[in-house]
């Protein structure tokens, strides 16, 4: 039971991290990645977020 709820705390504290940070991951990725567009890593960003909760 321990477990699970660590599991299920884990991503939602994940998604809100993601949901919050998005765009700085996003503009992030595209440092790392020049040739994606940060619209393209937003956009996923943001659903795996949704996805998570």
């Amino acid at each position: 039971m321990k477990k699970n709820n660590i599991i299920v705390l884990g991503s939602f504290i994940l998604a809100v991290i993601l949901g919050i940070f998005g765009q700085d991951f996003a503009y992030l990725l595209n440092g790392i990645f020049p040739e994606s567009y940060p619209i393209y890593n937003l956009s996923v960003l943001t659903l795996i977020s949704i996805f998570l909760f």
